[in-house]
């Protein structure tokens, strides 16, 4: 969909004005809870199989609608409200929910949109179907076998989430095995192509290209071939009755297929997911959590809670409430308590502490430091606009001025400082960018790789300073450094993190930063 910057300004600009920037979290927190069972005849035709479909489908439709996409949308008819109606790729559930709210809906543009979302899902899913099949046939006809239940596998990860030397990499692998997760003679499968493991190394890392378990008989195939077919068959005929989820969700039944009829013993142990992609648990995992394997999700980050703000707690996170990862790995109590306190389903929860995830492959001595500082580069505030959060927070003028006062002191005082910035993307505010160049100048600045493991910075700085609500002050509370968030717009409240004190004024961090003149 095509947008127009003015008017979604202009919209930012409405709500701002009205004092209600809250209300697009408000919408999409109260969409999540809007539920599809009154809808649903189930597309595989048992239920003992498909119990959790309807969470299922209402976390994809919040993965895919509830975006930046539907940000624009809104912010473009709170432009012109009067005179406008919202136009989107919307349920029709979805669209009374909206009208209830006061939201005008063009029902013939949104069912137009929702119909043509719907089409290009199924086709995604056909092409599944052919490619599941093909890569099915492949193994069998070149006899490959699978790792017989000896492995762990973990999701969605990066060359900087593997170890990358026997001690001193602060890596999500390396955080697993230190805490005693593995068992011995255990696999880690990965998708990252071009990683190559360390010698020597006490656990085994081995690519696989994706997660899909390996048949080993025709009759496994030709059990995935004819149901697959059928449930084909039910997604176009569903869609002349009007029962688009079965056609929506056509690509992620043929993936439920494919473990629903593997043996055993090719499945992982386990399976990791982490909070990148937490909205959605993949339906498939319903299928192999069935046959035994554990599905665990870990928050490899803590600045994706509700945090409580001067003037009342806020709203949760849009999505949830719709969580249904069956084991979690959290970093403390707050965090246990909050993922008690709003998600619904039957759950483990695990309080481990920080979690380590990536770390840089390049070897950068770290020297001793003063005092850390860890920020999160704002994107132009034409995207930032987009976010629809209730406060400014991640605008450029709020983290310039985080970081100039912070600078601004320790130069007054000849304080040092070391800036680790959060990897910058081809959306961060180019102005943010002049900062920090002209900031290399500074003779109290210096700035840190922006790969390198906060915890390795942290293990070696004297205090930290970080920016609402980064996981670094959590890590760095963890390792006993003395750490505080500064929060430049003075929107949170001071014990928003319970274990990490949150300063809101100038003067205030000043007088902190002034305990570590030496």
């Amino acid at each position: 969909m095509l947008f127009n910057d003015k008017k979604i300004s202009r919209g930012y600009q409405n709500l701002k004005q009205s004092s209600e920037i809250d209300r697009i979290m408000f919408l999409k927190a109260e969409l999540t809870e809007v539920k599809f069972n009154s809808l649903i005849v189930d597309p595989l035709k048992d239920k003992s199989k498909n119990k959790n479909f309807e969470i299922s489908l209402r976390q994809f439709l919040i993965f895919h609608l509830l975006n930046n996409q539907f940000h624009k949308s809104l912010l473009t008819y709170f432009a012109d409200q009067e005179s406008s109606s919202l136009r989107y790729p919307l349920p029709r559930i979805w669209q009374r929910y909206l009208r209830s709210k006061g939201i005008k809906v063009n029902a013939f543009v949104c069912n137009l949109l929702f119909s043509a979302f719907v089409l290009k899902h199924l086709t995604h899913g056909f092409l599944e179907f052919w490619i599941r099949l093909f890569e099915i046939l492949m193994n069998l006809f070149t006899y490959q076998k699978s790792l017989k239940n000896k492995y762990i596998f973990f999701d969605t990860l990066t060359l900087n989430n593997l170890p990358h030397s026997l001690s001193n990499s602060y890596d999500v692998i390396s955080w697993f095995y230190s805490k005693n997760f593995f068992q011995e003679n255990i696999n880690i499968v990965h998708s990252v192509k071009n990683y190559k493991p360390i010698k020597e190394s006490p656990f085994k890392l081995i690519y696989k290209k994706n997660y899909f378990p390996i048949y080993n008989s025709f009759s496994q195939f030709l059990k995935f071939f004819s149901h697959s077919l059928l449930s084909l068959v039910h997604a176009i005929k569903s869609i002349f009755l009007g029962r688009w989820w079965s056609a929506l969700f056509f690509r992620e039944i043929i993936k439920y297929h494919v473990f629903d009829f593997s043996e055993n013993q090719s499945l992982a142990r386990e399976y990791y997911f982490h909070n990148s992609g937490w909205i959605y648990r993949p339906f498939w995992t319903y299928a192999a959590e069935k046959k035994g394997c554990k599905i665990n999700f870990y928050f490899y980050s803590y600045n994706n809670m509700n945090f409580a703000s001067k003037n009342h707690e806020r709203i949760i996170n849009y999505g949830i409430t719709s969580m249904s990862w069956p084991n979690y790995y959290v970093w403390d109590k707050q965090h246990a308590d909050w993922l008690k306190k709003y998600v619904q389903h039957e759950k483990n929860i695990y309080t481990v502490g920080p979690i380590w995830f990536h770390d840089s492959h390049v070897k950068e001595p770290i020297n001793k430091i003063m005092i850390a500082v860890f920020d999160i580069p704002p994107f132009i505030n034409s995207i930032s606009n987009t976010f629809g959060l209730d406060m400014e927070l991640h605008h450029s003028d709020a983290a310039k001025k985080f970081l100039n006062d912070i600078c601004e002191i320790a130069t007054k005082n000849n304080l040092q400082v070391h800036i680790k910035s959060k990897r910058f993307n081809k959306n961060t505010d180019p102005s943010y960018l002049k900062l920090i160049l002209e900031l290399e100048d500074n003779k109290n600045v210096f700035i840190i790789d922006s790969n390198t493991a906060a915890e390795k910075i942290i293990a070696n700085s004297a205090a930290t300073i970080n920016y609402p609500f980064t996981s670094t002050g959590i890590i760095s509370n963890t390792l006993k450094t003395p750490t505080i968030y500064y929060d430049p717009t003075d929107f949170f409240h001071q014990n928003a993190v319970e274990s990490v004190q949150c300063i809101g004024s100038k003067l205030e961090l000043e007088s902190w930063m002034l305990q570590f003149k030496n």
